[in-house]
């Protein structure tokens, strides 16, 4: 009878930290996600991809930084916030997890030398889906696409 107990507790025990466990690397996802977002329109203001580092994988940095530049090359920067971000099902497998978000960014073209605003403030509802690895003891993101968007301009460009 002794021995079912302790059995009993230690299942139970087990169960509560797994899950306990599980529900910490959901959040430590979760938290990577809002990371990166912030640290794109971080990235993009400053012109340093390298503020991504701790967000975003060498890989996924590359891309994001040729995305970047192609703006700045043109003497464009993107001035942008992210008014709500909220996730789908979180897949876990190993060392590897899969998001999908439902996000609501805003956003607009501001040319570098003169500050002219080239393109009026946007909303953009996007469904994204975000692939993460886990280096360590974070969670980056190696790759982003998005599944559906829908653009709303905010303010008529005048002619």
């Amino acid at each position: 009878m002794i021995r079912i107990r302790k059995s009993a507790v230690g299942s139970v025990l087990f169960f509560l930290i797994s899950t306990g466990l599980f529900a910490s690397e959901e959040s430590m996802i979760r938290e990577s996600v809002r990371q990166y977002t912030q640290g794109i329109i971080i990235a993009s203001k400053k012109d340093r991809v390298e503020h991504m580092e701790p967000f975003a994988t060498e890989k996924r940095a590359q891309k994001l930084m040729i995305w970047m530049k192609s703006w700045h090359e043109n003497n464009y920067f993107m001035d942008s916030s992210i008014e709500k971000i909220d996730f789908g099902p979180i897949r876990i497998d190993k060392e590897k997890a899969t998001v999908t978000t439902q996000e609501r960014w805003r956003w607009r073209y501001i040319q570098i030398v003169t500050k002219e605003v080239s393109q009026p403030w946007t909303q953009s509802d996007y469904a994204m889906q975000y692939n993460l690895v886990k280096i360590g003891p974070r969670w980056k993101v190696d790759d982003a696409k998005i599944l559906s968007e829908k653009e709303t301009p905010l303010l008529k460009v005048k002619k």
